[in-house]
């Protein structure tokens, strides 16, 4: 059983939240599923190694640093055999291997102006009343204190849902993404849109489990499937928003890798370069089917150049059919 003598510390380390977010349900130690009515517990053993454990092995912890209410987090995490692909143009892919970096960009910075967003504008007030029923409702329900009088219970929930829209405001601006296409084959369409025919351009294809290794391990990267949802009928998840888009965008089938910066200073910086390990990183360059031959002789050499031994193949979209 947990110790009840233990404070918490609140030291997360980059190793400790990628044990959380890796085992999400599970305890680290044997397993075993977590029970969704029961906090977990993140800490350090005796031996300072980071472990995530239930009731079942909460006697381990030396040092506890939190509880985690883990089935908040209900983002659907990809397995490491989940294939993706990053669609560049030519630009782009050589910024990505002169630099052997992955680019994150800021969320509030992306095209869509839904990105980060709770749902509709439309239904903003339906949103608000709802939140305040649930504050009014903890305020009242709080343990040991006599009830308030109705005023303050109404100002102080006031108070919490304006700190709930400035929090969700500043998420946009230190919340950094990298989109993927999960996929087995290539996406015509995807082509299409980041590579138009007329431009140059290659698709990186590659796993989940490659991609999550070649990443500097100093840095806490989640990776998580995007969920598409109807904002007329339904809201973004409360703490996981950065992970829902709208159903009209279904057709990306998008995994993201996510980087929250923590004690941001304003401005944040518009784009992160996160090191990256490129033959850990790339299974395979495929070229753009729309483009002439030069354009593949010229990616090859460029990747041999500098001195990678990495796959530079044709599409599959540019062989011929037969009647």
């Amino acid at each position: 059983m947990f110790n009840n003598n233990l404070q918490s510390t609140g030291n997360w380390s980059v190793e400790l939240n990628k044990l959380v977010d890796e085992k999400y349900d599970q305890c680290s130690i044997c397993d075993a599923k977590l029970l969704s009515t029961e906090p977990a517990y993140a800490g350090y053993d005796s031996q300072r190694n980071p472990i995530y454990v239930g009731n079942c092995h909460s006697h381990l912890l030396h040092e506890f640093v939190s509880h985690v209410y883990w089935w908040y987090t209900d983002y659907v995490r990809p397995s490491p055999q989940t294939r993706v692909w990053r669609y560049l143009d030519i630009s782009k892919f050589l910024a990505l291997i002169h630099s052997s970096a992955l680019h994150l960009s800021r969320l509030d910075n992306l095209d869509d102006p839904f990105e980060g967003a709770r749902g509709l504008a439309s239904r903003e007030r339906e949103w608000r009343e709802y939140c305040l029923t649930y504050f009014r409702q903890s305020i009242l329900s709080a343990p040991n204190i006599s009830p308030p009088p109705p005023e303050s219970i109404e100002q102080r929930a006031l108070q919490l849902y304006e700190e709930s829209v400035a929090a969700a405001r500043r998420e946009r601006e230190c919340t950094y993404v990298s989109c993927w296409h999960a996929n087995e084959g290539e996406s015509e369409a995807l082509w299409k849109l980041y590579v138009p025919v007329g431009s140059s351009g290659v698709a990186i294809r590659t796993t989940c489990g490659r991609l999550a290794a070649s990443l500097d391990t100093s840095w806490f990267i989640r990776m998580g499937m995007v969920k598409y949802v109807n904002f007329s009928t339904a809201f973004s998840g409360t703490y996981d928003k950065v992970f829902y888009k709208r159903s009209s965008l279904s057709h990306e089938a998008e995994m993201r890798a996510v980087f929250k910066m923590q004690d941001v200073g304003y401005p944040s910086p518009p784009y992160l370069e996160v090191p990256l390990n490129l033959h850990t990183a790339i299974e395979a360059v495929v070229v753009t089917p729309f483009s002439p031959e030069w354009v593949h002789n010229t990616i090859v050499q460029t990747v041999k150049k500098l001195g990678l031994n990495i796959p530079v193949l044709r599409s599959q979209l540019s062989e011929s059919p037969f009647y």
